[in-house]
């Protein structure tokens, strides 16, 4: 006798790949910043709406995209290397600096797999670790040049990955949670500016956050916010939302051996 039943609905988490429905322009729009990215003109962007709205799950299907684990809306297959990170309340200037630089490495390290495709960049990055653990907080001046450490260590890998990968795309999720004091804004436009003077410039940055995001980074820098294409995510219209009702209750009655049923007042409701 099975107990329970299956419910595909989960509050608060990532929309499974299968459930994921709407945000088709937004996707293709955002298909399109990596076609540029790859040919050498990188095109970053911002996610930005209420919480629960979606923002986390778009940002992983177009990971998945610019992985080329599932195919691009617009046809075709990506090929990029990607670091994601999340930020909190508690980071600081040297911390988001050091998720860079790991989230850089962890990547390199998957990709490589044994390799020296990515050799330049490991090297120089395992030197990039060990500098960290000797940073204290109060040595700015050493955190600033390890920021360069840090540009230098994107724009050789995007060197070292030419003709092998698209490019490089860092995913930053929750990043209103981070203070003013981080300076992400700065950090991200030092970072993205030193990179495309190099011989091979196709590294973007994606972030996501609520809309408070946008005055995080124009606190930390007046111009950064112009670094990104910004996207305002608004609820899905209700086509869209009984389509998910739809998908959810097709996969809910695979696993169940049995259909549940809704009633159109119910669905009018959701």
């Amino acid at each position: 006798m099975r107990i329970g039943r299956f419910n595909p609905f989960r509050p608060n988490s990532l929309v499974p790949t299968g459930l994921f429905t709407g945000r088709y322009e937004e996707t293709l729009a955002l298909e399109n910043m990596l076609l540029n990215t790859l040919n050498g003109n990188p095109q970053n962007f911002l996610l930005h709406g209420e919480r629960g709205i979606g923002k986390s799950s778009l940002l992983y299907m177009h990971e998945l995209a610019a992985k080329g684990r599932v195919k691009a809306f617009g046809g075709g297959v990506f090929n990029f290397l990607v670091v994601s990170i999340n930020l909190d309340k508690n980071d600081t200037y040297e911390s988001i600096i050091d998720k860079l630089g790991e989230g850089l490495k962890l990547t390199c390290a998957a990709a490589s797999k044994g390799q020296e495709l990515l050799k330049t960049a490991w090297a120089f990055l395992s030197r990039f670790e060990a500098a960290g653990i000797k940073l204290r907080p109060q040595d700015v001046g050493d955190s600033r040049n390890r920021l360069m450490d840090l540009t230098f260590a994107y724009a050789n890998t995007c060197e070292d990955i030419k003709g092998y990968y698209d490019g490089i795309l860092v995913l930053i999720d929750e990043a209103d949670k981070a203070p003013a004091s981080a300076d992400l804004g700065s950090t991200l436009k030092t970072l993205t500016e030193r990179v495309s003077k190099c011989g091979n410039a196709v590294l973007a940055i994606g972030l996501a956050g609520v809309t408070s995001l946008l005055t995080v980074l124009r606190e930390s820098h007046e111009s950064s916010p112009r670094l990104f294409t910004s996207f305002d995510l608004k609820p899905l219209s209700d086509d869209e939302t009984r389509k998910v009702i739809e998908k959810s209750l097709t996969e809910a009655a695979g696993k169940n051996g049995s259909a549940t049923s809704i009633a159109d007042d119910a669905t009018q409701m959701l």
